[in-house]
C-alpha cells in the first residue's frame, strides 16, 4: 500500500500555490513544512510496523492535524531557522517568522494534504469523529487525476515564483531609479 501514498511533490505543489499567493500572511517553510507533516503517520507505521491504517485520523484528519502538527512544524522551524533564512534569502522569498504566520502556514499545509488525500484514499477520516470521508472520489482515474494536478500546480508555482522574482526586482530598479 506505501506505492499510493503521492510522492511529496503533489502535497508541495499544491502548498507552493497557495504559499506564493498568500506570501504576505503565511511563513513559505511552514506551509511547505506543513503540507508534508500528516506523511510522518504512514513513516511511523510503517518503521515501526504498527497495525494501523496509514491515514487514519490520527494525523490525517482536520482535527488532528490541527492539535497535533502545528507544535511538530513550529519544532521543526525553531531548530531549522538559520538555515531556512538562509534559503529563503538565496530564493528572494525571505520573510520574518512571526509566530502567527507560522501558525497560518502550518495549517495551511496540513490542511491541504488533508484535503488532497482524502480525494484518493478509503481510510482517511477527514471530519473524524465521522467515520465517513465525504471527499472521496468514486472515479477510477483518481490517481492519474491527481498527479495530473500535481504536476500542473508545481508548474504553476515556478510560474508564480518566476513572476515574484520579476516584480521584485522591477520594483528594485525603480527604487534604485529614484534615489
Amino acid at each position: 500500500m506505501c506505492f499510493l501514498v503521492p510522492p511529496p511533490p503533489i502535497h508541495l505543489g499544491a502548498a507552493s500555490v497557495l504559499a506564493l499567493a498568500l506570501l504576505r500572511y503565511v511563513y513559505l517553510p511552514a506551509v511547505l513544512l506543513g503540507s508534508l507533516a500528516p506523511d510522518i503517520q504512514p513513516i511511523i507505521i510503517v518503521l515501526f510496523n504498527v497495525p494501523y491504517s496509514f491515514n487514519g485520523p490520527v494525523l490525517h484528519s482536520l482535527i488532528g492535524g490541527t492539535l497535533l502538527l502545528p507544535p511538530l512544524v513550529i519544532a521543526i522551524i525553531f531548530v531549522l531557522r538559520k538555515p531556512l533564512d538562509r534559503v529563503t534569502s538565496f530564493l528572494e522569498l525571505y520573510q520574518e517568522p512571526t509566530l502567527p504566520r507560522i501558525l497560518a502556514g502550518t495549517l495551511i499545509g496540513v490542511y491541504s494534504h488533508i484535503l488532497l488525500d482524502a480525494y484518493l484514499y478509503t481510510d482517511i477520516q477527514p471530519f473524524y469523529p465521522l467515520d465517513v470521508n465525504l471527499l472521496l472520489s468514486q472515479s477510477a482515474s483518481r490517481y492519474i487525476e491527481m498527479y495530473t494536478a500535481g504536476t500542473i500546480t508545481i508548474i504553476v508555482a515556478l510560474l508564480m515564483y518566476g513572476f515574484h522574482r520579476r516584480k521584485k526586482h522591477n520594483t528594485d530598479k525603480s527604487d534604485k531609479s529614484k534615489q
